[in-house]
């Protein structure tokens, strides 16, 4: 089960909704697989949300590229804040990543 208990908004720009299909049972395959929408518009932990990057962080920071699990590699744009809350984090496909994909296909 997959589930966000404190979510923030992440924004895709410019990418298109897709349908990706994923496995049930990550380390076992043969077990099956169901598709997922991937859209411009998902929910992440706001724990794994920076407003600056640290060392040895692994999360989602401003000008930072992440990847996300089964989809893509997207490029952090701005992590949106009020009152020291992060409320949203805008992204973009990261273009080298998808060249490369491209090119492997």
């Amino acid at each position: 089960t997959m589930s966000v208990l404190e979510p923030v908004e992440l924004i895709i720009e410019g990418l298109e909704e897709q349908t990706l299909t994923v496995p049930l049972f990550p380390k076992e395959e043969q077990r099956g697989s169901r598709n997922i929408k991937f859209t411009s518009r998902i929910w992440v932990e706001r724990s794994d949300i920076k407003l600056k990057d640290q060392k040895g962080f692994f999360g989602i920071a401003p000008q930072k590229v992440v990847g996300l699990k089964y989809a893509s590699t997207i490029f952090i744009k701005e992590v949106k804040e009020e009152n020291g809350v992060i409320t949203q984090v805008i992204a973009e496909i990261d273009k080298n990543v998808q060249l490369i994909l491209s090119l492997e296909i």
